[in-house]
């Protein structure tokens, strides 16, 4: 017999597999590059907000989701940190996790080099070596809780 409080089938929601976090992390990483290369890094930040997806119970970590934009990014020769991090930021937003891009730079001869990165709550997801850059501000600030 049925258990009447069960959502029907349609309802249910499955755990997302590392696989299928891989490929969308791959898409989003593609599509970050594009927009970033396209219409530059304001047009990727201020863009609509990605569909949340469905999942209630086995939700990706935002570690996870960071690692697996990070994976994506190497995929592709010369993808920009801050392609990388847009696209982290997507997923994180798509799965419920509020991630802020962040940049910051440190001197580099006579220039500066500039990097980018994700953070949840003022943390660092996936920091840089410490010390390495000097945090200049927040891109984007998420809007998802």
């Amino acid at each position: 017999m049925k258990d009447p409080a069960a959502p029907p089938p349609r309802l249910r929601t499955r755990p997302v597999s590392p696989e299928r976090l891989r490929q969308e992390a791959t898409i989003a990483v593609l599509v970050a590059r594009l927009v970033v290369r396209l219409l530059g890094p304001r047009a990727a930040l201020v863009g609509r907000p990605c569909p949340r997806a469905a999942t209630r119970r086995g939700r990706p970590t935002a570690g996870s989701i960071v690692e697996a934009a990070g994976r994506a990014a190497r995929l592709w020769p010369r993808t920009s940190c801050l392609a990388e991090a847009i696209a982290a930021r997507w997923l994180g937003q798509r799965y419920g996790h509020a991630m802020d891009v962040v940049v910051g730079a440190t001197r580099a001869g006579e220039g500066l080099a500039a990097h980018a990165w994700v953070e949840q709550d003022g943390r660092a997801l996936r920091p840089a070596a410490p010390g390495a850059h000097v945090r200049l501000g927040v891109l984007q600030r998420s809007e998802t809780a």
